[in-house]
This record gives structure tokens, C-alpha cells and sequence, in this order.
């Protein structure tokens, strides 16, 4: 067991970084992708905090009254806010406009300023290339790692307050919404790992090396502001391990692969203690 751990530490982590630093000593990107990098995740972050949730459309209304006219505005209004609208509403645009801000602006951005104009150039930037075989039993492991805390996790009621992020009513059936709304959820992870584990980390490795793990690490904990410490702290770990698999790699799907499955049991968990899934 102990030669099995140094042989994991060897391989993801000393030989990671002696390959990720030599590669950056030698093919040094000019200032300016690094500032295009930069400067696309830190204008995404702040178009999120300002317009991530359904609540800065409301204030967009009385603007469209100046452009479209009163009654069209309230029209518009009514028909994203009506009551047996609005939590769907919410949902979809939350999930929406991350989709956007991680998956469309870096594939726009990389293909206009970072790409060589190739499929494989396109891929590699964004982290796109296939899971590495060798590479499925430790995302296999992190997922048994993580687990056993989330279902521990599951029995605190903050934890049941604030999943599944789409609250059922008490007479709702899950479909069509709520299998809707984790369709959704599930593809705004794929958009975080292209953003912070293919975007990010792979456009900054030229210049840092194996220190574009941490670079990425801090924004992606800041994300988790506001959600329960305990899944704040675990973002740093779970950033640090799907950063190095990544860089590791050139994919970010194991990533995908673990965010929705860790989600899909938060929700799970959530809802089996609300008496809303029997097994």
C-alpha cells in the first residue's frame, strides 16, 4: 500500500511537475495570450456576479420599457415572472448563462486569438482530448472518496435546504422540470471543468508550468462562497486533484465525469431525506 501511494505521488505529482515546468521554460507564450487568458476568466467571473441569477433580468425590464414600450416590457415581464413560472425561470437562466459565460466566450476566444485555426490545437487549449485509460481507477477512487462524505453530509439540514438548487413543490413530480433542470445542471459542470480545468489551466501552463494548478485553484474556490464551508474546503482539494489530472492528461472529462456524479448524489441524498425518492 505504501509503495502504491509513492508510486501515485511520483507519477501525478513529481514527474507532472518536472514535464509541466520544463515545457514552460521552453515554449514561454507571449504576453499577450496570457493577458487574453486572464482577462477572459476575470470578465466572466464578474459577469456572473453581476448578471449569474434571474434577478438582475427584473432590473433590465424598466430599460425595455425605453426601448420596446411600456406594454411589451410588462408582457415580458409577465411571461418570465409569472408565478407558475418564476422557479424554472430562475433555474434555467442561472444554468444558461454559465453555460454561456464557460463553454461559448472561451470557445470564442480561443478560437479567434489562442487556436492555430486546427481541431487539435482547438481541443488541446480547451482540454477536449480523450480520458486517458490509465488515468479512470483514481478518478474511480476519488469518487469512492468523496462519497461517504456527501451521504454523511446529506443528514445536516442546510445541506437538504440548499440541494437540489430546484425545489420541489409538494405535490411536483420530477419530470418534466426537475429532470429538465439536472439536464442542465449536469451540463454547466461540463462548462466549469472547459473553463477552469481546459481554459484556464491549459492556457496558463505555458507560463506557469505545474503552478497553473494553483493560478486556477483560487477562483475556483471563490465560486463556492456561500455554499456550506465543509463543500467550500473540499473545492480546494477537488481543484488541486481534477487540475492535476487534467494538466496530466489534456482532459477534462474525468472531471465532468465526477461533477455530475458527486451532484447527481447530492440531489439524490437531498431528496431521499425529504421522502421524495424510495429505495
Amino acid at each position: 500500500m505504501h509503495e502504491r501511494l509513492n508510486q501515485i505521488y511520483q507519477t501525478y505529482v513529481i514527474d507532472l511537475r518536472r514535464k509541466a515546468d520544463f515545457r514552460a521554460k521552453n515554449e514561454i507564450p507571449s504576453e499577450s495570450k496570457i493577458l487574453i487568458v486572464l482577462l477572459t476568466v476575470m470578465g466572466g467571473l464578474i459577469f456572473l456576479r453581476y448578471y449569474g441569477n434571474a434577478n438582475a433580468v427584473r432590473g433590465w425590464v424598466p430599460i425595455l420599457r425605453y426601448i420596446v414600450g411600456h406594454e411589451v416590457a410588462e408582457n415580458l415581464y409577465a411571461l418570465l415572472f409569472g408565478a407558475d413560472r418564476v422557479l424554472i425561470f430562475s433555474k434555467v437562466y442561472w444554468a444558461m448563462v454559465r453555460i454561456f459565460v464557460y463553454i461559448l466566450v472561451p470557445l470564442i476566444v480561443c478560437v479567434v486569438f489562442l487556436s492555430d485555426g486546427t481541431l487539435s490545437s482547438l481541443y488541446a487549449q480547451l482540454g477536449l482530448k480523450k480520458c486517458e485509460w490509465q488515468d479512470l481507477p483514481f478518478y474511480g477512487a476519488c469518487l469512492m472518496v468523496v462519497a461517504p462524505f456527501v451521504v454523511i453530509a446529506s443528514y445536516e439540514p442546510s445541506f437538504q435546504n440548499k440541494y437540489p438548487f430546484y425545489k420541489l413543490s409538494a405535490d411536483e413530480s420530477m419530470w418534466p422540470w426537475f429532470i429538465c433542470w439536472e439536464i442542465l445542471y449536469s451540463l454547466q459542470f461540463v462548462g466549469l471543468e472547459i473553463f477552469y480545468r481546459g481554459f484556464m489551466l491549459h492556457g496558463l501552463k505555458g507560463r506557469f508550468g505545474y503552478g497553473s494548478i494553483y493560478v486556477m485553484m483560487l477562483p475556483y474556490m471563490m465560486i463556492h462562497f456561500g455554499k456550506p464551508m465543509p463543500e467550500c474546503i473540499g473545492s480546494v482539494v477537488a481543484g488541486f486533484a481534477l487540475g492535476t489530472l487534467s494538466l496530466k492528461s489534456g482532459s477534462i472529462w474525468g472531471g465532468v465525469f465526477l461533477h455530475v456524479a458527486v451532484a447527481w448524489l447530492m440531489d439524490g441524498m437531498s431528496l431521499f431525506h425529504q421522502g421524495r425518492l424510495h429505495w
